[in-house]
């Protein structure tokens, strides 16, 4: 995971290594909350190698039992009045165990005072986990409705700007934008000071297994990137990747397996060029998605 936060416009910029991994000097890698103001990490909360998405490591949250536990971004509190703030991460949520109605918020953002200015909840419904937007300008603002979480990575979008009486925050999961929206905030005189990742508040004895997030990246303005698929060609095992709608072919040289955390969406068609082809437990291939497989 190489995480980013970076602040400014395109001509001038301030680019800031805000995340959750460091490489350790010497041959070997370390995971590690350094880069993050982790004094609220508490034991839930940890860095770890068989949480990643790109790199070497992710950042795990162990929802067992009812205890809270974050990292911290400082980064938006160090430049002139935060007015707009886009995060991106990507969340792996399969592994979660959410009783229905049950939830906790997985991101927030507050001012110098510690207050809340909005945030994202994650919770469990009748048909899997869902997302779930809110605000605050002085009153409570929820989002109409909850996002579905598809199976595998995601690309998680948080957007957010000021205005007196046209402030907003909007939810955009992979490609597609805006899937939930608070509009008409008086949020004029709101700063971001700092945001939280994590298990930030909310937990319940309803709620155990884990959830992994990785590759965040935050900037002042303009997008961060959604999801795009991986590259599946010339390497024997393809894994923590989710194929989106669209076309795409795998090649290799001899034996080729789906490994760790492969998901398939609706609509992509993968073909696959290999000698064999392996599908490890736990690979989702819901109904609308094709995998051609062709023995070469």
């Amino acid at each position: 995971m190489n995480p980013k936060n970076t602040f400014g416009g395109a001509i001038r910029s301030l680019a800031v290594i805000s995340g959750i991994f460091l490489l350790q000097q010497g041959q070997a890698l370390a995971c590690s909350t350094q880069a993050w103001d982790d004094s609220n990490i508490g034991s839930i909360v940890t860095a770890d190698a068989a949480a990643v998405y790109e790199g070497s490591c992710g950042l795990r949250l162990s929802l067992d039992g009812t205890s809270t536990g974050w990292v911290k971004d400082p980064t938006p509190g160090t430049v002139p009045a935060v007015t707009e703030y886009v995060a991106r991460f990507y969340a792996y949520v399969d592994d979660a165990l959410l009783a229905n109605g049950q939830g906790f918020t997985l991101f927030n953002a507050e001012d110098a005072s510690a207050n809340e200015l909005f945030g994202l909840e994650v919770q469990g419904s009748a048909t899997g986990p869902v997302l779930h937007l809110y605000a605050w300008d002085g009153v409570v603002r929820e989002a109409a409705g909850e996002v579905s979480v598809p199976p595998g990575w995601r690309a998680i979008v948080v957007h957010w700007t000021t205005g007196a009486g046209n402030g907003a925050v909007k939810l955009s999961i992979d490609r597609t934008q805006d899937m939930q929206t608070i509009t008409g905030l008086s949020n004029s005189g709101q700063s971001i000071d700092s945001v939280n990742l994590g298990v930030v508040s909310g937990n319940s004895t309803g709620i155990s297994g884990v959830i992994d997030v990785d590759a965040f990246t935050s900037r002042r303005t303009g997008p961060t990137g959604l999801m795009i698929t991986k590259g599946c060609s010339g390497m024997p095992e393809v894994k923590n990747t989710t194929f989106l709608p669209g076309t795409i072919t795998c090649t290799a040289s001899t034996a080729l397996t789906f490994g760790n955390r492969v998901a398939f969406d609706p609509g992509a068609n993968v073909t696959v060029q290999a000698q064999s082809v392996t599908l490890s437990q736990g690979t989702s291939i819901p109904t609308g998605a094709i995998l051609d497989v062709q023995i070469q």
